[in-house]
């Protein structure tokens, strides 16, 4: 129960970096060519999302 409070803060720090990842991404010239380049900056803040995720819903059920 004492995490409770701590998920949705954490949640939304990730959707917020992940909010400033599509930013960068959206002020940059669009290069066809570095869109394998930017992809790190994609799959980071889903990564850290579902880590977070998960340890939401299991400290949630211990």
């Amino acid at each position: 129960m004492k995490f409770w409070y701590g998920e949705p803060l954490s949640i939304l720090v990730v959707i917020r970096i992940a909010r400033w990842e599509t930013m960068a991404l959206c002020d940059r010239p669009p290069h066809p060519p570095m869109i394998a380049a930017d992809l790190p900056n994609l799959v980071v803040p889903l990564v850290l999302l579902g880590l977070i995720l998960l340890a939401a819903v299991f400290f949630s059920r211990a």
